[in-house]
């Protein structure tokens, strides 16, 4: 009998697969409850330990998993390892060689349709960028854009092929890639080399399948924005990987832009070239879209398009983003100012407690005899008709405090931080997002305005605690009447924002 090399791959890639098929019942055991996506992580965190069969479980560690793991599910796994040696799940993974025949070999084929793909996988080579493509040619580092983009591409073709593939498989795959351009993935660092690139690249591929089969969304326990046409499938969105890889000099020009913005934003303000900033903003929304859709941090945002956190630009964005489905940030602005008194006029008969509060703040917006006094509280009117907390949106805070010490308590949402003795007379007020300050201003509104629009550049969600008050911004104010969130389906406006709506047309129309 003579086994072939392809045979004994083949081989080996059915005994990972079966190990790694009770792989999954070993962890489901212990943490039911365990989603998808840190499943497996899990599992190829522990395939790149070298884990082969259940015997090695017993010499991970709980350091070695925690980076996946919550420090209690870690050590709940770590302790059913060391204590269920009843069960030897590595049996059906072991098989003897020595019996295997001639036909064996035949039989095989079916077998390898489904296990040994990774041999038969072509890389779409003419699928990725022609600007990466051209890079490596020249043994030149293509832009991290473009790498990002060679990425989606190839995970997208390794799902056409089996949708849970394996560290090893893709590690395979980059091997391929950076074989063939050594020069052009190497990992390089001021001119040193410190590494071939294949563990980099095989992460970036390991990441992207992570972030495929994730389910859940960035934020736990907050609901989507009521947003027209703002689900991936719209043109206000980046197109599809395909569809991206247009013409090479396109998307050169347009990234040569993004390289020349970045360089303008280390400069003195003073010496900006705020005309050319502006237009260049404009013209590469498409690529900005790419970014915030990656579901990237604001750091990251901030460190690829610095310009995009300021105020005119995020709110240029915006604009562009609503344009036809909503008004823009300056009609927002003014339809506050100038309604929210009809909040008052139409909760003024309420009963209880929540009476209290609108006498309450009346009073507070009659010491400064102004339309805009009345109007900087119609957020708190709106959380007590809807039972919700103010301090999912904003917060007042001493003058003097530490904005170190307020940045730890205040919530990852966009959240407005009021420094002074009250909302009316706070003397700065702060825009911070995943803790982080983008945004000062002396003016509540404009700081409002910035919070609100960056819930749909960023591509967030509504605070679960905030929820039917911002919702009725967008409907009320906004004029953003798109359809509903998928888990309301049957109910397109919730009831309680219906409720409101029908009691300040009542109110209006009595006055």
């Amino acid at each position: 009998m003579i086994i072939t090399g392809s045979f004994l791959r083949c081989l080996f890639f059915h005994i990972n697969h079966l190990f790694y098929s009770k792989m999954d019942k070993i962890i489901l055991k212990v943490l039911p409850n365990l989603p998808q996506e840190m499943l497996l992580q899990l599992e190829n965190t522990l395939e790149s330990l070298g884990v082969e069969n259940k015997e090695d479980l017993i010499y991970v560690s709980e350091k070695d998993i925690l980076p996946v793991l919550k420090p209690v599910q870690a050590r709940k796994l770590i302790t059913s390892w060391k204590q269920d040696d009843d069960h030897d799940y590595s049996d059906s993974s072991k098989l003897d060689v020595s019996n295997v025949s001639d036909t064996s070999e035949v039989s095989s084929s079916s077998t390898t349709d489904s296990l040994d793909w990774i041999y038969r996988f072509d890389i779409p080579w003419n699928d990725f960028p022609q600007g990466l493509l051209q890079s490596c040619k020249n043994f030149r580092v293509p832009d991290p854009l473009l790498r990002l983009e060679m990425v989606r591409v190839l995970v997208d073709a390794i799902f056409m092929k089996t949708k849970r593939p394996v560290r090893r498989e893709l590690s395979t795959i980059a091997y391929q890639i950076v074989s063939k351009y050594p020069q052009s993935f190497k990992d390089e660092v001021d001119g040193i080399t410190i590494g071939t690139g294949h563990e980099s690249l095989t992460s970036q591929l390991s990441d992207r399948v992570s972030y495929c089969h994730r389910k859940r969304k960035r934020f736990a326990g907050i609901t989507q924005p009521v947003l027209q046409n703002h689900m991936p499938s719209t043109s206000a969105m980046i197109t599809p990987a395909k569809q991206c890889d247009q013409r090479m000099e396109c998307e050169e020009t347009l990234n040569a832009h993004r390289l020349w913005l970045c360089q303008e934003y280390k400069k003195d303000t003073s010496h900006q070239d705020k005309s050319k900033i502006a237009n260049l903003m404009q013209t590469t929304y498409r690529l900005q879209r790419n970014v915030i859709l990656e579901k990237k941090s604001i750091s990251q945002i901030k460190e690829e398009w610095p310009f995009l956190l300021h105020e005119e630009h995020l709110l240029n964005h915006y604009n562009t983003l609503m344009e036809g489905e909503a008004i823009d940030s300056h009609e927002l602005l003014d339809a506050i100012t100038n309604r929210a008194s009809f909040i008052y006029k139409a909760l003024k008969n309420e009963k209880g407690r929540f009476k209290e509060e609108v006498i309450n703040l009346k009073q507070e917006a009659r010491r400064f005899n102004n339309k805009s006094a009345y109007a900087i509280y119609f957020l708190h009117l709106l959380t007590c008709f809807f039972k919700e907390e103010k301090q999912s949106i904003y917060e007042v805070f001493a003058e003097d405090a530490s904005m170190e010490t307020t940045l730890s308590r205040v919530p990852v949402t966009p959240f407005i931080s009021t420094f002074g003795s009250s909302l009316m007379t706070g003397r700065t007020y702060v825009v911070s997002i995943e803790r982080q300050v983008l945004f000062q201003s002396d003016s509540f509104f404009r700081s409002f305005l910035y919070l609100y629009s960056s819930y749909f550049v960023f591509d967030m969600e509504y605070p679960q605690k905030a929820k039917f008050t911002l919702e009725f911004v967008q409907r009320y104010f906004a004029k953003n009447n798109g359809p509903i969130s998928r888990k309301r389906q049957k109910h397109e406006v919730p009831s309680r924002i219906l409720k409101l709506c029908k009691m300040i047309s009542r109110a209006c129309s009595d006055h």
